[in-house]
């Protein structure tokens, strides 16, 4: 073999070699790439799945069903993406399991949206069935407004009649009543005599001066006798005039008195000091008479004056005594007996035997003291006139007021004839009137309670696990026990016009009854669904995470696959291609040093070496020869 053939050989063969290792690594890459593919579209299906589910939510949130075409279509590029991961193997059992979960989802995504189609058709019955119970009440209330209005007129009509009539009773009932309180105020003046009192008891009687006044204008057209009334009048004003005079005179009189009260018991207080103080110094006296030895007359006379001392304290405590009962009766003859036993205290003072100043002393006080009593005494019996005087005037007063009692009962039965005139024409009107506004009133109701009805049912239907469907079925009891309550409240008062109410009526209470259990049924079905496509999304979810975590294992394992290929390539081709070079670099150096040696020893003229490779029939055969 030729020598440029062995090399072209060897050149050949090392690029066979790199050929090979550079097809082993695009196929390492076009492993690592697939592997990379497959987990990008698990992760792409995810996405869609989570956009699948927004544009669900989404338009159930908005109310926009044509949204389910979105939802479709979102189904169907997840399908495509499960399409592109069936072909691997390993990929096969989850990507059945997700195909089982998006026909569920869309199996049950298909019964929500017929049942939410159906809520929409049935929720706008309910709004025109509502709609309608509400023209027909309106009728009613119409034509109830329409009688109200006519029997308000007649009752203006007879409630004129009926406030004169109002207006003279209350007048005579106020001076009815006035009459039954002035005789106590005029009580508490005559026997509490204060300002206070008094003010009260002029207000009492001015008030009743008002009322009397107010009574002969509305009692005008010979309802009421004006003159006896005025009169009567004229003689309570006069006969309180003259009590007031009289009571304000006895206020005055009662301070004086009591000023000459407490003068008194001053007086009193000082006689019994200085008598008490006569009586120690005398008691003194004697002690230090004895304790001397003085004579036994000069004893005997310290001894009597005590005495006398003690005898004048015994008869100021008498007089005392006797002071505090007149001040308690308020009676003529122990009034005289004080008096008297005061002069006595007074002139038993002048005559006692006590030496000194102590005697002046005494004797001023007891004149100070006869002064105070008689002046108490006497405004006593002042007072006790006055009140004679008062007196008087209070029964002028009573008579006063006894009149006036007298002549309202002429007026008191003209007053009952006029308020039973006015009551007969007033029935009739508000008796029309009572049976019109019972039927609005009932009416009303019944429209409260269909509006009621409708909210709670467009609630149940928002919210069908907040709101109690025995809720909503509450609310339409009462609808229809509202609608009978009008029937009836209509057939008391006009029963002719029940027969045209029931057929404006007709079933509308029942058939929004028979409406909501179909929205019931829907809601039912939705919360189904609902529920089927949630377990169905989660099982979605659940087997492309499955997919997902295959497509991500499998891909890790081509990557590592590519790499031990491509490294193992490689090492493989290097050694190989050092093996044929080492090879053929041997095949062509060791002939041609063979050669060189035998040419040496040809020059240096050894003509019996043998020429090594002359048998050879490439380039170093043709040089040996």
């Amino acid at each position: 073999m030729k020598v440029s053939f062995r090399v072209l050989a060897g050149f050949l063969t090392v690029l066979f070699l790199t050929i090979g290792v550079s097809v082993v690594g695009w196929q390492s890459l076009e492993q690592s790439n697939a592997g990379f593919h497959t987990e990008r579209t698990g992760l792409r299906a995810l996405v869609r799945l989570g956009d699948t589910v927004k544009t669900e939510m989404h338009g159930r949130l908005v109310g926009d069903l044509g949204a389910a075409r979105g939802v479709h279509d979102r189904l169907a590029e997840i399908e495509r993406t499960l399409d592109a991961l069936a072909h691997r193997d390993d990929l096969r059992g989850p990507v059945a399991a997700a195909r089982e979960a998006i026909a569920t989802y869309r199996d049950n995504h298909k019964v929500l949206i017929a049942n939410a189609k159906a809520i929409q058709a049935t929720e706008q019955q309910v709004v025109t069935l509502e709609q309608e119970l509400g023209e027909v009440i309106a009728g009613v209330v119409d034509d109830r407004a329409r009688r109200l209005a006519a029997a308000r007129d007649g009752a203006r009509i007879a409630m004129e009649k009926r406030d004169r009539a109002d207006a003279l009773e209350d007048a005579l009932q106020a001076v009815t009543n006035g009459l039954s309180t002035s005789p106590q105020a005029l009580e508490r003046y005559m026997w509490d005599n204060t300002d206070e009192r008094g003010q009260q008891a002029s207000a009492e009687i001015d008030t009743l001066g008002n009322m009397v006044d107010q009574l002969i204008r509305v009692g005008g057209g010979g309802m009421v006798n004006s003159n006896a009334l005025g009169k009567a009048l004229e003689r309570l004003r006069a006969g309180f005039a003259a009590l007031d005079t009289a009571a304000a005179e006895a206020r005055a009189l009662r301070a004086e008195r009591s000023a000459a009260i407490a003068s008194l018991e001053a007086v009193s207080a000082d006689l019994h000091t200085h008598l008490a103080d006569a009586t120690r110094v005398a008691n003194e006296r004697l002690k230090e008479m004895r304790d001397i030895g003085a004579s036994s007359s000069s004893v005997l006379d310290m001894t009597d004056q005590t005495l006398t001392l003690a005898r004048l304290d015994a008869l100021a405590g008498r007089v005392q005594g006797l002071e505090q009962h007149v001040l308690r009766t308020d009676d003529a003859a122990p009034a005289e007996a004080l008096i008297a036993l005061a002069d006595r205290l007074r002139r038993e003072l002048g005559a006692a035997t006590v030496a000194g100043a102590a005697h002046e002393r005494l004797v001023a006080a007891g004149d100070s003291h006869g002064e105070a009593v008689a002046r108490v005494v006497q405004l006593t019996t002042d007072m006790r006139a006055l009140a004679e005087v008062k007196a008087e005037h209070m029964d002028e007063a009573l008579d006063a007021l006894a009149s006036l009692r007298g002549k309202l009962t002429t007026t008191r039965f003209a007053s009952l004839e006029l308020s039973e005139k006015a009551l007969s024409g007033t029935t009739e009107s508000f008796n029309a009137l009572d049976g019109a506004q019972d039927t609005i009133r009932v009416a009303e109701l019944l429209t409260m309670a269909a509006a009621r009805a409708k909210t709670m049912i467009f609630r149940f239907v928002e919210h069908p696990e907040q709101v109690d469907a025995d809720a909503v079925r509450a609310l339409l009891a009462e609808v229809e026990i509202r609608h009978d309550a009008l029937i009836a409240k209509v057939k008391e008062s006009h029963p002719w016009q029940v027969a045209k109410l029931e057929e404006a009526f007709g079933d509308r209470v029942a058939a929004l009854g028979r409406l909501f259990e179909d929205l019931a049924g829907d809601a039912a079905a939705i919360l189904r669904a609902t529920e089927g496509m949630e377990a169905a999304r989660l099982a979605l979810e659940t087997a492309l995470e499955e997919a997902n975590a295959a497509a991500q294992g499998a891909a890790s394992d081509d990557r590592g696959f590519a790499k031990g290929l491509l490294l193992g390539g490689a090492g493989l081709a290097l050694v190989l291609g050092l093996a044929v070079a080492a090879l053929t670099g041997r095949s062509i150096t060791r002939p041609l040093t063979a050669i060189t040696e035998a040419m040496k020893r040809l020059a240096d003229n050894d003509l019996t070496v043998d020429i090594p490779g002359r048998a050879r029939r490439d380039e170093i055969g043709d040089m040996a020869a």
